[in-house]
């Protein structure tokens, strides 16, 4: 599959919350170990045409999670996912998207329901594809997170890796997390957490969409963030359990 125009998009991604009074010259690393996609078989790719724009996860067969700021703006009919790939060059298994549910109330600038549920035109199955059950329970600080993604490993590369990378972050706490960023989204949303080991390990570019996950379930969804694990601005996420009623009612929705 080849990658057209992917520094663009994906540059594109990383601005979002990015002040320009943030933008620093030094990139970080992100960290984390590359893994194969057996050990995360709910992670999918979406793909606009050729290019590669987002993470997401398999909550159902025929349904795909992911952040409503990856297909803002875009139709289901031109978009399509892919499971069961170690890489963005392998085929996997792929199915065109049939309907996209979005919140009413997300933009850019008020990001509590970055959160898009997605009707997949074949359900996808395969041996290294599996779906994933969303958190049912409040997330709790200190919590360890498994953050896996196609995206770049530093803030400034020119493209992903192409590979999935894993990485284990804590999630802090809600005063941390709102003093971190009340200067680019105050108040902080009750539907958003933050975690990240500050400078060490991080999402990043290209990760947006994708799943945090723990005690085996689906707890967050890849938001946003200032850079790549940038000190004192640590990784955004929709928490699932938080946004649960609207997924619910979405599937519903869709499935009609």
């Amino acid at each position: 599959m080849f990658v057209k125009s992917l520094g663009s998009v994906l540059a594109a991604l990383l601005l979002v919350f990015l002040p320009s009074s943030t933008v620093s010259a030094q990139a970080r690393i992100v960290g984390g170990d590359t893994i194969p996609i057996a050990s995360a078989p709910y992670l999918l790719q979406i793909w606009k045409g050729d290019e590669f724009i987002c993470g997401a996860s398999l909550i159902k067969d025929n349904i795909a999670l992911t952040s409503a700021g990856c297909v803002s703006g875009v139709k289901a009919t031109d978009i399509e996912v892919v499971g069961g790939a170690d890489t963005l060059s392998d085929a996997g298994v792929r199915s065109k998207v049939l309907k996209i549910s979005r919140h009413s109330s997300y933009t850019e600038k008020t990001p509590k329901m970055d959160v898009a549920v997605m009707l997949l035109e074949t359900p996808l199955e395969g041996d290294d594809i599996a779906t994933i059950p969303l958190n049912d329970v409040p997330l709790k600080a200190g919590q360890i997170m498994q953050v896996s993604g196609y995206g770049q490993k530093s803030e400034f590369a020119s493209k992903p890796t192409g590979e999935i990378r894993t990485i284990f972050v804590p999630i802090l706490t809600r005063a941390n997390c709102a003093n971190y960023y009340k200067s680019v989204l105050n108040p902080l949303p009750g539907t958003m957490f933050c975690a990240s080991k500050p400078g060490l390990q991080d999402h990043c570019v290209g990760d947006r969409g994708g799943p945090a996950v723990s005690n085996g379930k689906l707890c967050g969804i890849v938001s946003r963030a200032v850079g790549c694990a940038r000190v004192g601005f640590p990784g955004l996420y929709v928490g699932t359990f938080a946004v649960t009623s609207f997924i619910n009612e979405a599937i519903a929705n869709l499935e009609a």
